[in-house]
């Protein structure tokens, strides 16, 4: 998101544009040209920042966009904040920022001439739309429900027939589909048998949200392209990818062990360090050979550590190399914040909401390492509780120890957690390499 001072030229990439016109940062200009977010308040992490109005609130709303769409969600406001003169959020008076935290306000669009008011504070809004290349394409409506659909009727949505050519469906050259091992919010994961190999295969797909233009098709490919260059033994190798107009897919390594995710629900919701040592030694190291490469994954989590079955036991192999990371950048993820994937913030750091928003090696470690903590305790480094709004509690609070989780791991160990999830970024190890070097340390 860029800012800037007065007009704003109309040759360029479709946008949402915040125009402040009343107020003590009248003026203003905000260019929201990618999926990124919008902080609205008076605390030091918000792009707007309002000190001296006492009607706005430390973290008075929040706008995510994904231009040309964009919504706005109030997030426990003590006066509200008011779109089109109708009042979203706010809380009885009555009530303490606490109580009024645990009350979630619904998510609404914000269009092109809408007005949004708290305080003294106007803001215009403008509706850059973009302009529809004949190569443009949007995926079947049914799709965008993907997640309630039969395994048998996405299938059938996804992929061509064998020896058919249909362009809206997904042809993986090799490849025979044999089962459905796995779903999240933008797509399925497939077991296959691929050109007579003994091993199988995973194929992913990707149901893009939204209209995908041929540049973002063009983008997304390179960025696979790059990915598909790491050859790390402790990263899931990509084999194949492709595109069929709104659809996207990956063909990589097939990993039997299941993922720390299932791991955990296996165990009872918690592993002990014993269990994971050694996938934290694999999972670093992979990661350090990423940022030796200038490549950084930007979505750590627990379904993204795959375990393979070796001859010494299991294996721990990064899975999705900046695979989301690409999607989301190009627009293709839809409203991913607020909307369709909430979860998502929950092994992300701060810097992601608010500052630059640049995904950087620290930004992994601190994934990482949230991803590790969730495996020991069952619970994240932010104390989210289910009910305050997520972004507030990252915004506003820091990190729990491990050891005020109960935890008990040497000292240099929970040293090492504190530094990987600092909430400042300059403060973190600058990359996984560095990490590891601490990890080795007794």
């Amino acid at each position: 998101m860029s800012q800037t001072e007065g007009q704003h030229s109309s040759d360029q990439p479709p946008a949402v544009i915040l125009t402040v016109t009343a107020g003590s940062i009248s003026g203003k200009t905000f260019v929201m040209d990618s999926n990124t977010t919008f902080l609205f308040g008076r605390g030091r992490a918000c792009d707007a920042r309002i000190t001296e109005d006492e009607q706005v609130s430390r973290h008075h709303f929040i706008i995510e966009a994904n231009p040309p769409e964009a919504v706005l969600r109030d997030l426990g406001s003590l006066n509200g904040t008011y779109l089109n003169d109708k009042k979203q959020g706010g809380r009885d008076k009555n009530a303490s920022p606490e109580d009024a935290a645990t009350v979630k306000h619904p998510a609404v669009p914000i269009r092109d001439g809408d007005q949004i008011r708290v305080g003294k504070t106007t803001i215009s809004v403008t509706v850059r739309e973009a302009v529809r290349c004949a190569k443009s394409s949007k995926v079947a409506e049914p799709l965008l429900t993907h997640a309630t659909l039969p395994e048998e009727q996405l299938r059938s949505m996804l992929f061509s027939d064998p020896g058919t050519s249909d362009g809206s469906k997904i042809s993986v050259p090799g490849c025979t589909i044999l089962e459905e091992v796995g779903r999240g919010p933008y797509g399925s994961v497939y077991k296959a048998a691929r050109n007579n190999e003994a091993r199988p295969v995973a194929v992913k797909v990707l149901i893009a949200r939204g209209e995908v233009s041929e540049r973002a098709r063009t983008l997304f490919a390179k960025e696979m392209e790059i990915a598909s260059r790491l050859t790390h033994p402790n990263l899931v190798r990509i084999l194949d990818f492709g595109i069929a107009e709104a659809l996207f897919f990956i063909v990589s390594e097939y990993c039997s062990g299941g993922s720390l995710a299932s791991k955990m629900r296996e165990r009872g919701g918690t592993l002990s360090y014993g269990d994971i040592q050694p996938w934290i030694h694999h999972g670093l190291e992979a990661l350090a050979d990423a940022h030796r490469h200038k490549f950084v994954h930007g979505d750590i989590k627990p379904s993204n550590i795959l375990l393979q079955q070796r001859a010494g036991g299991l294996v721990a192999k990064l899975s999705d190399m900046g695979l989301m990371r690409g999607f989301q950048k190009l627009g293709l993820a839809g409203l991913s914040l607020l909307q369709n994937d909430p979860t998502r913030i929950l092994f992300q750091p701060r810097e992601l909401f608010c500052g630059d928003r640049e995904v950087s090696p620290a930004s992994d470690v601190w994934s990482f390492a949230a991803t590790l903590y969730h495996a020991l305790t069952g619970a994240h480094p932010y104390p989210f509780d289910g009910q305050r709004e997520s972004v507030d509690v990252v915004l506003g609070e820091e990190p729990i120890p491990l050891e005020a989780r109960g935890v008990a791991l040497p000292a240099h160990l929970q040293s090492m957690f504190a530094r990987a999830l600092d909430p400042d970024p300059s403060k973190r190890f600058h990359d996984a390499g560095e990490m590891l070097d601490c990890f080795h340390t007794e």
